[in-house]
């Protein structure tokens, strides 16, 4: 789904990130209208990898 709703914009890069590390840190969530999680900033510690 991130694939193809960054290919409306060029060529998308996915970004993989440890969600659940960061919940467990206290990162507070909110899932928009169209069932997208969303979080104000992502330290670089919860970078998984890249995806291009």
């Amino acid at each position: 789904m991130a694939k193809k709703v960054g290919e409306r914009h060029g060529n998308p890069t996915i970004i993989k990130i440890n969600a659940k590390q960061m919940h467990e840190d206290g990162i507070s969530f909110n899932l928009s209208e169209n069932k997208v999680w969303l979080c104000d900033y992502v330290d670089s510690k919860y970078i998984l990898g890249i995806i291009a």
